[in-house]
């Protein structure tokens, strides 16, 4: 850490860092295409509502300002990756403002598109000829969306079970060890460069494992439960 950094005062130096924190989480998986100036002016704006907060604070005594310091921006920035940014692209669609969805690229649209809902079907045509097939219908116990079956990198590269592989020569093989109940389940890593275009279908009325994982079902019933005891 810069020597003059440190030598700013304590609630400066927490602003900051709960500034990066919430900017690292309301772009969580969309930094990758932003510039140096971006990273300073939002966690500058996060920054400055921490700072705020924490003069807010001022009469609750230290622990309740650090506190309302670093999570006010913390929740804003979460809030804003997982609610707050669809509702404002959303809103200026339907103003007729402008139609663009904050993502750089289309393969960014097709990321964010993941965040939010499962997959059904995926392809992947490689520069060599083959095709990779992700076709839940013939694996049945990995078509649970709970179950976590594609991972799309932000630099182009896919993560993904592979349910059936079809040869330049047209011949299928169908994997039949996609999935065991000892093991778990066996996911292929395709770099960008085998790629030659890839087809996904997704089901808009189908959240993704993220919302139907038993760990955020286990996390809803937490905060149900918390929120009924008041």
């Amino acid at each position: 850490m810069s020597p003059d950094l440190l030598a700013l005062p304590l609630q400066i130096q927490i602003s900051i860092a709960a500034g990066f924190a919430a900017y690292a989480a309301s772009y969580a998986g969309l930094r990758h295409n932003h510039r140096a100036q971006d990273a300073i002016i939002i966690t500058g704006i996060f920054s400055g509502i921490s700072l705020m907060f924490f003069e807010l604070a001022g009469g609750w005594g230290l622990a309740v300002q650090f506190g309302a310091a670093v999570m006010v921006p913390l929740v804003l920035g979460v809030g804003w990756r997982s609610v707050y940014r669809g509702w404002w692209y959303g809103a200026m669609k339907a103003l007729g403002v402008h139609k663009e969805d904050g993502q750089a690229s289309a393969w960014d649209t097709l990321c964010a598109a993941m965040d939010d809902h499962e997959a059904t079907e995926v392809r992947v045509y490689l520069k060599d000829g083959r095709e990779l097939h992700l076709d839940p219908d013939l694996a049945p116990e990995i078509s649970k969306p709970s179950m976590s079956k594609l991972s799309l990198g932000p630099s182009g590269d896919v993560l993904m079970a592979v349910t059936d592989e079809v040869s330049p020569t047209g011949k299928e093989l169908v994997r039949t060890d996609i999935f065991s109940a000892e093991y778990g389940l066996l996911v292929t890593y395709i770099s960008k460069e085998e790629i030659k275009r890839i087809e996904v279908r997704v089901d808009p009325n189908l959240p993704s494992a993220f919302w139907v994982s038993g760990k955020w079902s286990d996390l809803s019933a937490r905060l149900a439960k918390a929120v009924g005891r008041r």
